[in-house]
């Protein structure tokens, strides 16, 4: 008896330390007009936005504290030096969000040259990953953010390279 309320109190002292949170329930997103696809570590939201010279969809899932996201744009004019827009863009969005660029290296995509970048902010405790990269007309932007303390490196790895661009 007292063998069996030692290995009870075992068990209740370590239900407590694993997590409650269930294993994320891991959705492919696909589409043949962005001709990419990813795999989100939860259920996913959509939203698009078309102007005159370009054509945005933003795909984003959150799982506990970290959101998950992917957008690509369409462009209808012709563009030209894409690894500068790549940079503009990894530029442009730490700004937007008051981060600072720290591990910036190139991102390789289907032979085409990106930015990527780690993301961080003191002031909001933030850590994050964005990547951009630009394939003929269509311009790619990942990005895993959370606050310092819920930053998950093994889910941030799992959803970016789940990312593919098909021809």
């Amino acid at each position: 008896m007292k063998y069996l309320l030692i290995f009870s109190w075992i068990i209740i002292l370590f239900t407590g330390l694993v997590s409650t949170t269930p294993p994320p329930n891991k959705v492919k997103y696909t589409s043949a007009e962005g001709k990419l696809s990813v795999v989100f570590p939860d259920y996913f939201t959509t939203s698009e936005m078309e102007e005159a010279n370009f054509k945005t969809l933003k795909v984003q899932a959150q799982y506990d504290e970290i959101a998950f996201f992917v957008a690509y744009t369409i462009h209808e004019t012709e563009l030209e030096d894409n690894y500068n827009l790549a940079t503009i863009s990894l530029e442009s969005f730490a700004e937007a969000l008051g981060t600072e660029i720290k591990e910036e290296s190139d991102w390789i995509v289907k032979k085409n040259k990106g930015k990527r970048a780690m993301l961080y902010s003191s002031k909001d405790k933030l850590k994050g990953e964005y990547r951009a990269v630009v394939v003929g007309q269509i311009q790619y932007q990942l990005v895993v953010i959370s606050t310092e303390d819920s930053w998950n490196e093994k889910m941030a790895t799992e959803f970016l390279k789940s990312f593919k661009i098909k021809n």
